[in-house]
């Protein structure tokens, strides 16, 4: 398989110790805090300090990333992301939910607007979403292995 073309962005993701804090990996590598990540549970995007870390990654001792995180890994940005994805459902067309042309009559964008995330790369089970329907079938065959009733209300 091919390696995507990539490049830098000076930022690593990283998963830390249950016993170190942010203010502990900051103070032993030098790095900048950027923010939590929300998707995953304890993942934090770091940036390099360009005074300190001229190098990148290559900067930082080994030692200090193995005994301060449980993984790390440099956040790279891909160029060549796939654009304008389309599931291979042979019902896609049929799913104005999902992406409203408007057929059915309906009105064309109406839906939710999740074209972009996957555009970006986005799929799989992790990902939630929510709607706001009065007519949904939560015991549907697609839906019922997937629908949270703690966040529903009837």
């Amino acid at each position: 398989m091919e390696e995507k073309p990539s490049r830098e962005t000076g930022e690593m993701i990283v998963q830390l110790k249950d016993n170190v804090s942010v203010e502990d990996f900051v103070a032993q590598t030098g790095m900048v805090f950027v923010r939590k990540l929300k998707l995953r549970k304890d993942y934090y995007l770091f940036k390099y300090d360009e005074v300190n870390h001229k190098n990148g990654l290559d900067s930082i001792p080994v030692l200090s990333l193995e005994t301060l995180t449980v993984s790390y890994e440099r956040n790279k940005y891909h160029d060549n992301v796939p654009k304008d994805y389309t599931p291979s459902d042979p019902l896609f067309s049929d799913q104005f939910h999902l992406k409203n042309t408007g057929q059915y009559d309906g009105k064309a964008g109406v839906d939710v607007n999740v074209s972009p995330v996957w555009d970006l790369g986005y799929f799989g089970e992790d990902i939630t979403i929510s709607i706001v329907d009065d007519g949904l079938d939560h015991a549907h065959e697609d839906l019922s292995s997937n629908f949270l009733m703690q966040g529903s209300w009837d």
